[in-house]
Formats: C-alpha cells, structure tokens, sequence
C-alpha cells in the first residue's frame, strides 16, 4: 500500500513538472521564463507576458484574469523589481490588455510610455 501512495506522488509530481517545463518552454502564450513559478506551474488564470525588451532590462506584465489584478515586473541583472502598473494612472488604458502599448521610454530609464503616454517607473508591494 505504502509503495503505491509513493508511485501516485511520483507520477503527480513528474507531471507538474511536465506542466510547468512546457508552459516555460514552449509557445504557451500566456507564459514567460520571468514568470514566478507558481503562475507556470498551475493552471490558474495568471497569465504573463513580455511588454518590452531595453538592453539587459525586460518589463513583463503579470495578470490575475479572475480578480482583475495587474502588477508589472522588471527583470534586470538577475534582480526583479516591482512597479506601479497604468491601470487606473493613464487616461487612455484600455481593459483589453493586449490594445495597450507598454514600452520603456528610450529617452529617459525613469519612465515608461503607455500607449504614448509617459509614466513615471515606481516601486509597487508585491506578495
């Protein structure tokens, strides 16, 4: 009995596992290697995706489809930091979240431009 309790975690862990090397490494499109590991690995409604790219630094945008949550991270020299997102902030954000343009301003590291708009990059609490 002990054996096969054994043999089921091991098959349910393989497949998480599974799960979450093909939500990373795959074309999944709602996942990213900057995703945290718990939105990769279940199958809930968090979805990720890379807004920009800017040199060694990359924004991704994280979203919780089923509270309406939208947080920004940006990824840099193996550090991850957490910013304030435009949702709310910017005048002309759209609910549809893949209508909005979210760039770093070339010009100037301490902005963002959303969808033409600068917004200024500060620090947002994280769980």
């Amino acid at each position: 009995m002990r054996r096969s309790a054994i043999g089921v975690l091991a098959v349910a862990l393989i497949a998480i596992l599974a799960v979450g090397y093909l939500r990373t490494f795959s074309d999944f499109p709602h996942t990213t290697r900057y995703c945290p590991w718990s939105h990769r690995v279940g199958m809930g409604p968090w979805v990720c995706k890379v807004k920009d790219r800017q040199g060694n630094r990359v924004m991704v945008e994280h979203a919780d489809l089923d509270i309406s949550y939208l947080a920004l991270s940006i990824h840099e020299n193996g550090k991850t930091r957490w910013v304030q997102h435009p949702n709310g902030k910017v005048a002309n954000f759209s609910d549809a979240l893949d209508e909005n343009s979210i760039t770093f301003d070339p010009a100037d590291r301490k902005f963002l431009q959303v969808n033409g708009e600068r917004f200024p990059i500060e620090d947002a609490e994280h769980d």
